[in-house]
């Protein structure tokens, strides 16, 4: 498969079979974003992206970015952070908007019948137009009721752009259909999928470049000019907002014995210990490409090696002086507790098959010869619930706490009647409203733990409104958006220490990375590996088993 999107990589039916995934992103996400992006069309904005004729608008870009990064929030949780992904994310929304319109383009060229039929499934599908899990055409009806005045968005439009994206999905399923895979291919795609790695590397960290970084005003206008609107000023926005933490929540609340017994018969695999040994090793390196003499001399090695511990000789220090495993031999070949799937498959069986005290035989597997001896084992068991009970109430009283917390952060939404109300509801139910300072979309809220799904769900409002309870850490918030100040590109003036302290950053890079271009050219060079890393006092790091 990989060989023949690499020699049809121009063909448009190739390009269009790679946005498959894509397309479930675009297609089956779900009426609310959907929808949105179809409120956000028709005002008068310039496009961003011209495909075939028809214009992209900077706001549909923006809406399928929102998607996105909603999607990301819902995988990554609490520890989405949007500083990480934005760039790749909206690479990815244009990307995705281009393919969908090409796609589009085509079903329509071909004119693709959809029935009525299928779309009415397909509408009856969507749980924002559902009450108790079936299509409410009430709701339906009102959904629009409400939306057109404001949005322009009509059920006839709605329909149209419905039946535009099945056509879309038929398209796609009769190019994926038509695609033949050979066995060949399915294979190296298993290989890709489940050969695994592990590498040592070092890391040259601009953080580590202490040395002094010296400029003049003159150097820092002029990095300043080459791009002003590399400090530009993002879209910044301000917010009140009342929290409703869980631990304020906490009194009160009893867990029963009964409780505590049916979470851990629903959860008895949580509670379950599995089989793990501690071992340590030597390796003797011999890589698949080896030559059978270069092969055979590190078996002789390991070999001797074995018989030096056989005779007596401490293991670790075997280890220590001999094993080419950089991440342990420092520790006497250690490689502490672990499972099984953890190992190669030949190393994994000769060290669970081992007694504590044991030494096997010499292993082979495709990184050389290993030698293994077993420390300790633990047994797999079950723990009790006796073990277990003070973990399980502790974890049931937590969630307890955060639903009354959510319960009291909702009925404060319900209680307002409009955004003017938010101070005098707060007041009623004795709740604090705080107020942020202006901050853009990456910026942390003081006083709130991982606040990125809030800050997510500020920058989709209009000012003025208000959003549903939010999580943010253990706590629920409320917010109403106060301000929206509008990007702006500042003059030097305006920014200059985020100017000093950019270019400092960038220099330490360029030291960084010239250290790094210089080991590289060392090591090519014939320079041992443990001799540079010792003189540069690297540290060297394992990325762990991937694949």
């Amino acid at each position: 498969m990989l060989d023949i999107l690499r020699r049809h990589a121009d063909s448009w039916i190739i390009k269009v079979l790679l946005v498959g995934v894509a397309l479930s992103f675009i297609i089956g996400f779900g009426a609310f974003f959907y929808i949105k992006d179809l409120i956000g069309k028709g005002r008068g904005r310039k496009p961003a992206i011209v495909v075939n004729g028809e214009a992209i608008s900077t706001a549909r870009i923006q809406n399928a970015l929102r998607n996105l990064e909603y999607q990301y929030q819902q995988i990554f949780g609490e520890n989405y952070d949007p500083e990480t992904f934005r760039d790749q994310l909206r690479r990815q929304a244009i990307d995705q908007l281009i393919d969908y319109t090409i796609l589009r383009q085509e079903a329509e060229r071909k004119d693709i019948p959809v029935s009525d039929e299928e779309l009415k499934r397909k509408i009856h599908e969507y749980p924002v137009f559902q009450t108790n899990g079936k299509f409410d055409i009430e709701k339906f009806k009102r959904f629009f009721g409400q939306r057109r005045g404001r949005s322009g968005l009509t059920q006839k439009r709605f329909l149209e752009e419905e039946r535009q994206q099945l056509r879309v999905e038929k398209l796609r399923r009769m190019i994926l259909d038509s695609v033949k895979v050979s066995d060949a291919e399915v294979e190296e795609a298993y290989r890709l999928k489940n050969e695994q790695v592990n590498l040592l590397y070092v890391a040259f960290d601009p953080k580590d470049e202490t040395g002094e970084i010296s400029f003049t005003e003159e150097e820092l206008e002029a990095f300043f000019n080459q791009d002003p609107s590399a400090f530009q000023l993002p879209e910044r926005r301000r917010i009140s907002y009342v929290v409703f933490d869980a631990s304020r929540y906490l009194d009160g609340i009893e867990i029963s014995p009964e409780q505590i017994a049916a979470f851990y018969e629903e959860n008895r695999d949580r509670f379950r210990v599995e089989e793990e040994i501690h071992a340590r090793h030597i390796l003797v390196k011999s890589s698949p490409d080896a030559s059978a003499a270069e092969d055979e001399a590190a078996r002789k090695k390991a070999e001797a090696l074995l018989a030096k511990i056989r005779q007596g000789a401490d293991f670790a220090s075997v280890a220590r002086e001999n094993s080419d495993d950089l991440s342990n031999r420092d520790k006497g070949g250690d490689l502490g507790f672990f499972g099984r799937g953890r190992m190669v498959p030949p190393f994994e069986d000769a060290a669970f098959a081992l007694l504590p005290g044991e030494v096997s035989d010499v292993v082979k597997t495709r990184f050389g010869y290993h030698i293994i001896k077993l420390e300790e084992k633990r047994e797999a068991r079950q723990k009790s619930l006796e073990e277990v009970s003070d973990e399980i109430a502790a974890e049931l009283k937590a969630e307890e706490a955060r639903k009354r917390a959510e319960a009291a952060a909702k009925a404060f939404a319900e209680a307002l009647q409009n955004p003017e109300d938010f101070e005098k509801v707060a007041q009623q139910q004795g709740l604090e409203v705080e107020t942020t300072p202006l901050f853009a979309r990456g910026d942390p809220i003081e006083g709130l733990d991982r606040p990125w799904a809030l800050i997510s769900e500020v920058f989709r409002l209009e000012k003025g409104g208000v959003t549903e309870p939010v999580r943010a850490g253990e706590r629920f918030v409320v917010a109403r958006l106060d301000e929206i100040a509008s990007p702006k590109t500042p003059t030097f003036e305006e920014v200059r220490e985020k100017v000093i302290a950019r270019f400092k950053k960038e220099k330490r890079k360029e030291r960084a990375k010239a250290r790094a271009e210089a080991f590289l050219a060392e090591l090519k060079g014939g320079a041992a590996w443990d001799d540079l890393v010792t003189r540069e006092h690297l540290e060297v790091e394992e990325t762990g088993w991937f694949n």
